[in-house]
């Protein structure tokens, strides 16, 4: 049965971002990366993002100006194809930037 449409948590809010796809094609595998500058709206200590058939290896948030605060938990809501990345402290209202190592399979779904 198809879940109802949900918008995303509005705290964050991407401006715009850069993606990097390393494909295996022996392994049918991949590797990736994300820089994404994105508007902390209200201030908060987690970020939810669509996320469908990867695992996150690594994900900092850095304020503008700031030292990077790495996330420390992802907690993944795979029917919703969701993940919520957890930060040890708060990200206060602002621009920075959102970097996500992760690694998936290649499939044809």
């Amino acid at each position: 049965e198809k879940r109802p449409f949900e918008r995303l948590p509005t705290e964050v809010r991407p401006i715009n971002y850069g993606l990097c796809l390393k494909p295996d094609l022996i392994d049918f595998t991949f590797e990736g990366k994300l820089e994404a500058a994105v508007e902390v709206k209200q201030s908060t200590n987690q970020i939810v993002m669509n996320c469908a058939d990867i695992d996150i290896i690594t994900a900092s948030y850095a304020p503008e100006g700031d030292e990077e605060i790495h996330a420390t938990g992802f907690n993944y809501q795979n029917e919703d194809e969701k993940v919520t990345l957890s930060f040890p402290s708060t990200l206060q209202k602002g621009m920075g930037t959102l970097k996500i190592d992760f690694v998936g399979e290649l499939n044809d779904k």
